[in-house]
């Protein structure tokens, strides 16, 4: 059994649903306008300069370098970490190992970690 598909109604009610610009959008509303993935590391920049990123490392003491630097070392940053003993969890990073563009982190167990961390905060 064939139906027929009006491809003019489909474009009829999709017209202006797609590729919609955002350029006279609500000052309230924010929006991804740059965004990155390699399958290891991401990030996405927000219009109003608002920063999310994050990224998986195997180490026990790594130096993350961000893929886009912060305004300042407040930002956000959570690791979550998991090995073969009970240091398994979930945990923030010590700010005096925050730079804005780094941070650093430790684990306690002396073994490698499968680490993934996310970080967020304003953009420089």
């Amino acid at each position: 059994m064939s139906e027929d598909i009006n491809v003019g109604g489909v474009l009829e009610a999709l017209n202006g649903k797609v590729d919609i610009d955002f350029n006279n959008a609500a000052a309230n509303i924010d929006y991804v306008v740059e965004s990155y993935n390699d399958g290891n590391n991401w990030y996405r920049v927000y219009k109003s300069g608002w920063i999310e990123q994050g990224g998986v490392n195997v180490a026990k003491e790594t130096t993350v370098n961000l893929l886009k630097p912060y305004n300042s070392k407040n930002y956000v940053v959570q690791v979550t970490f998991n090995n073969s003993s009970s240091q398994n969890g979930t945990y923030g990073v010590n700010a005096s190992s925050k730079t804005s563009t780094s941070f650093k982190f430790i684990t306690s167990s002396g073994s490698e970690n499968i680490m993934a961390w996310y970080a967020c905060g304003q953009g420089a």
